[in-house]
């Protein structure tokens, strides 16, 4: 069985078949397409979206450990899934430092470049403290715990504009994350390594302190 149709003007024959290939060929465009739509939209909003001076609120104690108990394939998400696990240690060896609820926020760089010495002073106001690893970590628990995909903390570009930085192990500091103000290869949220020690001289630009408020 053959089927005419005008195609630019002519008059063709298509077999069934035929059609049928070209109809799936014709979906699979409109698939890509598509895919290309949302990808553009993604780098857009990851381009412009930040959560500058907003504050996350962290319930240690809410979070469902189970959610970390099972050994992740991809290995940044394992990673992360290691130091959740020694958070939840801490937690359950210091609850008067980490199981209380608390709040974290990434403030707004008006500067151009401080000391990791003057980032950790300027952290801790009294009312704020600078957080360390285990803040960290939690906060990475956290978001897992509210729904939001291992992919998009440990894979997915960061949609932050600067590097955090919070106190790690060893007097030592982590930069975490990843900067849409200073890199083109975009790290994701949970990336982190040991760059400083905390009395550094060195001039930071690219970075600013995670803050953490237990109020």
């Amino acid at each position: 069985m053959s089927i005419s149709l005008h195609v630019n003007g002519r008059l063709q024959s298509f077999s069934e078949e035929e059609l049928c290939n070209k109809l799936k060929r014709l979906e699979e465009l409109e698939r890509i397409f598509a895919e290309k739509q949302a990808m553009t939209k993604t780098e857009l909003r990851i381009a412009q979206e930040s959560s500058e001076e907003e504050k996350f609120r962290v319930i240690p104690n809410s979070i469902d450990v189970t959610l970390f108990e099972k050994k992740r394939k991809d290995k940044k998400q394992e990673r992360v899934r290691q130091v959740i696990l020694e958070a939840f240690e801490e937690v359950r060896k210091r609850p008067e430092k980490y199981a209380e609820h608390f709040y974290v926020m990434i403030p707004k760089k008006t500067w151009i470049t401080k000391t990791i010495e003057e980032l950790v002073i300027m952290a801790n106001t009294g009312e704020s403290c600078i957080a360390d690893w285990v803040h960290q970590s939690l906060v990475w628990a956290q978001r897992i715990a509210n729904g939001e995909s291992w992919m998009n903390i440990c894979n997915n570009p960061d949609t932050e504009k600067w590097y955090r930085i919070v106190l790690g192990k060893n007097g030592k500091i982590w930069l975490v994350g990843g900067s849409h103000e200073y890199d083109d290869d975009i790290c994701p949220p949970a990336d982190y390594s040991e760059c400083y020690m905390i009395d550094s001289c060195a001039k930071v630009g690219d970075a600013v302190p995670l803050m953490v408020f237990y109020k």
